[in-house]
């Protein structure tokens, strides 16, 4: 009998006797005399340790931290080393029902202290703590056919300026829809590489692009200023007039 999938899980022994003598059993408690109580409780609903259900569907889940790195170092070589013992233990012509459920019960309590180590080993997508330097961390990263794919290179930590091949049509594979410019290297231009055309052109298109609430406070600030624009030139001609055309220093 395997638990969860049979990738990542272990054949456990169970006699086909012990589930004659269980089939007798008046109740279900009953029949746990029989095999591992592992193996007779737990669902789906709630997480339990007392599940053997639970101690491989963790691991399995938990794999996919770092498939790859856990399974070859730790998960692969444990599911060979309990098979071997299990088909070992299957092999004796007096196997009884005692040595079955002590198997049992045996590879369950190695496969919740498997899980609990891997949680520390593969914390924070890191290698903590591995056997050969118990007191070091190391990056575990990620493949570099995915970092690719995702545009990280040894320049992705410089702006770029990204410009669409107005040749490209559908047709065109996905890593050629834009051509990146290497140039722009330095981290912000200076100010007087900037035309005031430039700037225009970007007041423009952020107008073009504002949502009819900021058109209108827009509107309300530009009257605003327009107004006490007006209310200053007009105080100014006044006063021009009021003043008078001799004084003491004349």
């Amino acid at each position: 009998m395997c638990t969860d999938q049979p990738a990542t899980g272990v054949y456990v022994p169970f006699l086909a006797k012990t589930l004659t003598e269980a089939s007798k059993a008046a109740t279900l408690e009953d029949t746990m005399q029989f095999y591992s109580s592992y193996y007779a409780s737990g669902n789906r609903f709630n997480f339990t340790r007392d599940s053997a259900w639970w101690a491989f569907d963790f691991v399995s889940n938990w794999m996919q931290v770092n498939f790859k790195n856990m399974s070859r170092t730790y998960v692969y070589p444990a599911v060979a080393e309990w098979q071997q013992k299990a088909l070992a233990v299957t092999d004796q012509s007096n196997l009884l029902t005692d040595a079955a459920t002590a198997f049992q019960n045996s590879i369950v309590e190695f496969w919740w202290s498997l899980a609990d180590m891997l949680v520390v080993r593969y914390n924070d997508n890191y290698y903590n703590f591995p056997e050969d330097k118990p007191l070091e961390m190391f990056t575990i990263g990620y493949p570099k056919e995915i970092m690719q794919a995702i545009g990280y290179s040894n320049e992705f930590l410089h702006p770029v300026q990204v410009v669409t091949d107005a040749k490209c049509n559908k047709e065109c594979p996905i890593d050629r829809a834009a051509t990146i410019d290497q140039t722009a290297t330095t981290h912000q231009a200076p100010l007087s590489l900037y035309s005031v055309e430039s700037m225009g052109n970007v007041v423009k298109e952020r107008v073009a692009h504002a949502t009819p609430v900021q058109v209108a406070l827009l509107g309300a600030v530009s009257v605003a200023l327009i107004f006490t624009v007006g209310l200053f030139v007009g105080a100014c001609v006044r006063r021009e007039k009021t003043t008078p055309t001799t004084g003491l220093y004349q």
